[in-house]
């Protein structure tokens, strides 16, 4: 039999929710949590590795049990064939999606519709449900069998409490490095000096989404609150069926445009390719962003415009200088707290590595 959840179950739990991180916030010091060590490692497990859509799985299902006892925090879908089963998906959309934005600063990994992606679209988690094989498959196979054991209100709302706390240390805390004093508006050429600055690293090739994705919501997210900028992490770009290039960027929900980033030496091929993905997507519009010294063949460049022309699909060729030109060109009201905190987002959606963020880290207490 299933639960049926309507929109003041759905205010429930985004209220706990609120009040849980409230609570979290301000008994750090002396917060216990009443739970076995295979429960916390579990926790740990999802919410400190790689796989977005099984964070928002298992952090929407003991939001859910924790407000809601009857519910089967296995179930994904209303229609599954157990007891308990629940529209988990409406839950995440409407109810996770939200606190996440508003308190967690895309901690779980600033997805719009989580449970669009295919490891949420089974009926119920199960070890036979299709997956990749190796961590991914290590991990399916430990929500299976861990998850069932928050089983009751109370087991869930102390995982909801570890979760938050452990979600609350990747939020980053702006005030802890930058002095209180940097609180002037930077200029369009002093925020250019420093992205321009940063891209002298390269980290695998993470350093140019990270700058491309900290100038669009620099340029776009003060002129529309209804535009959401996903920067995909590195080489994973495309793993999930709603990834179309290495940065997607929504406007209401709709794909407005995206971005392929190439910090390496690229083909006409490489730009073919690109384009063609967003074609098959119905995107019109994308940019083809390559880094400092990588070098651009003009001719292939000239060949591939008129290919993506043909098509009615508008294309962007450029060098990151030129793109931070195009897109820094007007006076933000930005200051450098505010940069870094977008930064950080960004680094933190795009679950980027930790010697990515020492730098970033070093590079603000270094020259400010």
């Amino acid at each position: 039999m299933s639960i049926r959840i309507d929109t003041k179950d759905i205010q429930n739990i985004f209220d706990s929710l609120t009040n849980t991180f409230s609570y979290v916030t301000h008994n750090k010091d002396s917060l216990q949590v009443n739970l076995s060590n295979e429960q916390r490692q579990l926790i740990r497990n999802i919410l400190n590795g790689s796989h977005k859509t099984y964070k928002y799985i298992l952090f929407t299902a003991l939001a859910s049990k924790s407000v809601l006892p009857n519910i089967n925090p296995v179930a994904l879908q209303a229609n599954a064939n157990v007891t308990g089963a629940y529209d988990a998906r409406s839950i995440a959309h409407k109810a996770v999606v939200p606190f996440e934005r508003k308190f967690l600063h895309n901690a779980l990994g600033g997805s719009n519709e989580p449970f669009l992606n295919k490891p949420a679209r089974f009926p119920t988690l199960s070890s036979a449900n299709a997956v990749r094989k190796g961590a991914d498959k290590a991990k399916l196979d430990e929500l299976v069998k861990i998850l069932p054991t928050f089983n009751s209100s109370d087991i869930a709302q102390q995982g909801v409490v570890y979760a938050i706390n452990l979600l609350q240390s990747k939020i980053p805390v702006q005030t802890n490095l930058v002095n209180n004093q940097n609180n002037n508006s930077l200029s369009p050429d002093q925020i250019k000096h420093l992205l321009t600055d940063l891209l002298s690293e390269s980290f695998g090739g993470q350093i140019l989404p990270l700058v491309i994705g900290t100038a669009l919501s620099i340029s776009y997210l003060p002129i529309n609150s209804n535009i959401n900028i996903i920067v995909h992490p590195v080489n994973e770009s495309g793993s999930s069926s709603l990834e179309v290039g290495d940065i997607d960027v929504y406007l209401e929900n709709n794909l407005f445009f995206t971005v392929e980033a190439k910090d390496k030496e690229f083909s006409q091929y490489d730009i073919n390719h690109a384009s063609d993905k967003a074609f098959t997507n119905n995107v019109q519009t994308i940019f083809f962003i390559y880094g400092k010294n990588i070098h651009a063949n003009i001719h292939e460049i000239q060949s591939s415009l008129e290919l993506a022309h043909s098509k009615d699909l508008l294309l962007s060729v450029e060098s990151i200088s030129a793109f931070l030109d195009n897109h820094l060109c007007v006076p933000y009201v930005i200051t450098l707290s505010q940069l870094y905190c977008v930064i950080q987002k960004i680094i933190i959606q795009a679950n980027m590595t930790d010697d990515l963020k020492n730098y970033i880290q070093g590079y603000f207490t270094t020259n400010f």
